[in-house]
Protein backbone atom coordinates (compact mmCIF):
# COMPACT_ATOMS: atom_id res chain seq x y z
CA UNK A 1 0.00 0.00 0.00
CA UNK A 2 1.20 3.60 -0.90
CA UNK A 3 0.25 6.42 1.49
CA UNK A 4 0.71 10.28 0.03
CA UNK A 5 1.75 12.80 2.91
CA UNK A 6 2.14 15.61 2.67
CA UNK A 7 3.69 17.22 -0.86
CA UNK A 8 6.76 15.83 -0.42
CA UNK A 9 6.51 12.50 1.05
CA UNK A 10 5.26 9.16 0.67
CA UNK A 11 5.34 5.46 2.84
CA UNK A 12 5.29 2.06 1.29
CA UNK A 13 3.80 -0.73 3.90
CA UNK A 14 4.99 -4.05 2.93
CA UNK A 15 3.70 -7.13 4.49
CA UNK A 16 6.14 -9.21 5.48
CA UNK A 17 6.59 -12.32 7.37
CA UNK A 18 9.24 -13.38 9.86
CA UNK A 19 10.98 -16.55 10.21
CA UNK A 20 8.58 -17.72 12.89
CA UNK A 21 5.90 -16.67 10.62
CA UNK A 22 4.80 -13.87 12.34
CA UNK A 23 2.89 -11.45 10.18
CA UNK A 24 4.03 -7.82 10.49
CA UNK A 25 3.82 -4.70 8.11
CA UNK A 26 7.36 -2.82 7.06
CA UNK A 27 7.46 1.04 6.32
CA UNK A 28 9.73 2.35 3.97
CA UNK A 29 9.45 6.17 3.82
CA UNK A 30 10.49 8.02 0.53
CA UNK A 31 11.17 11.83 0.16
CA UNK A 32 10.90 13.57 -3.46
CA UNK A 33 10.33 17.20 -4.69
CA UNK A 34 6.95 16.71 -5.60
CA UNK A 35 4.78 14.47 -4.62
CA UNK A 36 1.14 13.77 -6.30
CA UNK A 37 -1.97 11.09 -5.38
CA UNK A 38 -3.73 9.21 -7.45
CA UNK A 39 -6.75 12.33 -7.26
CA UNK A 40 -4.44 14.74 -9.22
CA UNK A 41 -4.84 14.48 -13.19
CA UNK A 42 -2.38 14.88 -16.23
CA UNK A 43 -3.25 19.08 -16.54
CA UNK A 44 -2.63 19.32 -12.99
CA UNK A 45 1.15 17.81 -12.84
CA UNK A 46 1.97 19.85 -16.13
CA UNK A 47 0.48 23.20 -14.60
CA UNK A 48 2.17 22.42 -11.48
CA UNK A 49 5.70 20.95 -12.65
CA UNK A 50 6.58 21.99 -16.92
CA UNK A 51 4.53 25.08 -17.14
CA UNK A 52 6.57 27.23 -14.84
CA UNK A 53 9.59 26.07 -16.70
CA UNK A 54 8.57 26.75 -20.36
CA UNK A 55 9.35 30.08 -20.68
CA UNK A 56 12.99 29.60 -19.87
CA UNK A 57 13.20 27.37 -22.87
CA UNK A 58 13.08 30.12 -24.99
CA UNK A 59 15.43 32.14 -23.15
CA UNK A 60 18.30 29.44 -23.79
CA UNK A 61 18.44 27.74 -20.41
CA UNK A 62 18.53 24.45 -21.11
CA UNK A 63 15.52 22.25 -19.25
CA UNK A 64 15.23 18.29 -18.21
CA UNK A 65 12.08 16.72 -17.20
CA UNK A 66 12.43 13.75 -16.18
CA UNK A 67 9.36 11.32 -15.41
CA UNK A 68 9.96 8.13 -13.02
CA UNK A 69 7.02 5.38 -13.25
CA UNK A 70 5.30 2.30 -13.86
CA UNK A 71 5.20 0.99 -17.56
CA UNK A 72 1.85 2.41 -18.92
CA UNK A 73 0.94 4.30 -15.95
CA UNK A 74 0.62 7.95 -17.93
CA UNK A 75 3.99 9.28 -18.01
CA UNK A 76 4.35 10.14 -21.80
CA UNK A 77 0.59 10.95 -21.98
CA UNK A 78 1.23 13.33 -19.13
CA UNK A 79 4.28 15.10 -20.96
CA UNK A 80 2.59 14.97 -25.24
CA UNK A 81 -1.06 14.65 -24.63
CA UNK A 82 -3.42 12.69 -27.42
Amino acid sequence: MVKVLGEDTIHILERKQKVDLTKFTERHEFIFDKVFSEEKDNKYVFKEILEPVIPHIFTGTKVTCFAYGQTGSGKTFTMMGV
